[in-house]
């Protein structure tokens, strides 16, 4: 080929589009390692996140179980292997648990009402509270006893409430199922009624107390609930046995019985006997949903 003749190819360099090939990353192993301490820090954060979570809610059951053990047990030691547990299963053992108390209150001097509300609160919890209703309206009569035992029957019935929703209530839960669980769901609408309707009917209080800590119902309703659905019960029984000991102490003929003082607490014993059965017809029952 001779100098000064310029060349030109016969072929041509084909456009290529760069931006259009994928680009796959470089895979190194470096790039491996990298991945797995990534996701060994990943398990490590995890774990270190769920770790102070789990921690308190297993050691909050554990503390859970065990007072809830310790608080049958004492329970149970008081009903069955003290005195006085022994003496509220007889008449007789009653009438002795009345003259303790009595003695107690009297002992404490000005203290005796606090006393008695103490003993009240603290015995309500396993013990039945119509004997210390009893006790109170034999030592205080019919006026200061009603107002001493509503006093205490209000902190044992909190009290009772209290340990059941603390100690028991998430245990439970785990069987509330189908009918159970939705009356379960109706007993937080309807608390406050529910719980007023029962102690108007003169539902047994310690049974109430507990039942009532374990469903969902509030404590400011079942509170106010018992407030007010209490005294009824309360009345009848201290003005009851309250003024019985004053007709026991001026009796002397039977004309005795017929007057006002005496007609009048018996005529109201008797009639809340039908309290119930008035109550069932006249005031419906809380709605279920």
């Amino acid at each position: 080929m001779a100098e000064g003749v310029g060349f030109e190819p016969t072929w041509s360099c084909p456009q290529i589009d760069f931006e259009s090939i994928p680009l796959r990353p470089l895979r190194y192993p470096s790039a491996r390692k990298s991945d797995y301490n990534r996701k060994a820090r990943r398990a490590t954060i995890s774990f270190m996140k769920k770790e102070p979570i789990e921690r308190p809610v297993r050691r909050k059951r554990i503390l859970r179980g065990a007072a809830l053990l310790l608080f049958l047990s004492a329970a149970a030691w008081v009903l069955l292997a003290t005195p006085v547990g022994r003496e509220a299963m007889s008449p007789e053992g009653r009438a002795r648990i009345v003259a303790s108390i009595d003695r107690w209150v009297r002992d404490a001097g000005p203290a005796g009402p606090l006393l008695f509300i103490l003993i009240y609160a603290a015995g309500a919890l396993v013990l039945p509270a119509t004997v210390l209703t009893i006790a109170g309206a034999f030592i205080f009569g019919p006026w200061l006893g009603f107002l001493y035992n509503t006093l205490g029957a209000l902190i044992a019935a909190s009290a009772a409430f209290l340990i059941a929703r603390h100690l028991l209530r998430e245990e439970a839960a785990r069987f509330l199922k189908g009918r159970l669980r939705t009356l379960d769901e109706q007993s937080e609408r309807h608390g406050f009624s529910a719980v007023f309707y029962m102690r108007i009917l003169f539902f047994p209080f310690l049974p109430l107390n507990y039942a009532a800590g374990v469903t969902r119902i509030h404590f400011r309703d079942y509170f106010f609930a018992t407030l007010l659905g209490l005294p009824l019960g309360s009345f009848i029984l201290s003005y009851f046995f309250g003024s019985l000991k004053g007709i026991v102490a001026a009796y002397r003929t039977p004309a005795d019985l017929l007057r006002l003082d005496v007609l009048l607490p018996v005529g109201l014993f008797a009639a809340s006997l039908f309290i119930p059965k008035i109550v069932r017809k006249f005031i419906p029952a809380p709605p279920r949903d």
